[in-house]
């Protein structure tokens, strides 16, 4: 999607027992300063995603799917160990993928580390199995129930079927490669520290996810060509700093 405007919504469920210990990895752990450091924006194209065990380009089927987009931001001045986070991410999703064996999920590239957390995961913003690639830029810390289990994952399963369905739909009689997709935008928004640098938590762990998808032909990816599946959908979540 050419536009980085939001369209729907998606927020984390609270775990309260693993608040406390979130808290105290992510105080202190960049230093507050009388005033916030300036963010610097960024963009990357990745043309990469992961399936049958084995990263590839985002091409399946004989169909080109085309990048996925991730809009970031980066301090102005990091402390170490501190990296950019995802602030939009969009793209059109690849259907009937199966994701197969594969390695360890990439940590965050905001910095905060999962490892060690048990009721925290390294999270997909754009799923695997919807053509998401595994690389850090798409990931952000997760509640690990809600994102395996709950609104985050019955989200993913919508998706996954509507992709299936536009795509067979679309398919020339005879059977062929589909003209149609579905495109998916997913906004993230974290707190808002005011004019204190924030903590890594407050850096890295988003507030609410807004995302919008919606039918679009293969050859005109920015114009919808269908009602929308999710419209402005907000999931709210998140550690309430």
């Amino acid at each position: 999607m050419k536009t980085k405007s939001p369209r729907s919504a998606l927020v984390t469920l609270l775990a309260i027992g693993s608040l406390v210990a979130l808290l105290a990895i992510g105080l202190g752990a960049l230093t507050p300063a009388a005033h916030a450091q300036r963010t610097v924006p960024e963009t990357h194209r990745l043309d990469e995603c992961y399936f049958d065990g084995q990263p590839h380009t985002r091409n399946f089927g004989n169909v080109s799917y085309g990048p996925v987009f991730v809009y970031a931001e980066k301090l102005e001045n990091p402390p170490n160990g501190v990296g950019p986070r995802p602030k939009q991410i969009s793209g059109l999703l690849m259907p009937g993928l199966t994701v197969g064996n594969r390695g360890q999920t990439p940590e965050p590239s905001s910095g905060f580390v999962t490892s060690g957390e048990a009721d925290v995961d390294p999270g997909h913003v754009m799923a695997l199995h919807l053509g998401g690639p595994d690389n850090p830029l798409n990931i952000v810390p997760q509640w690990a129930k809600w994102q395996r289990l709950e609104e985050w994952r019955q989200m993913e399963r919508t998706l996954d079927a509507e992709a299936r369905k536009v795509a067979d739909e679309s398919r020339p009689p005879g059977g062929g490669p589909p003209s149609r997709a579905v495109n998916m935008n997913i906004a993230i928004e974290y707190r808002s520290t005011g004019n204190v640098t924030p903590t890594l938590v407050a850096w890295s762990f988003p507030k609410r996810f807004i995302v919008s998808a919606a039918p679009v032909k293969l050859n005109d990816p920015g114009r919808r060509d269908g009602p929308w599946i999710f419209d402005n959908k907000v999931f709210e979540g998140g550690p309430p700093f």
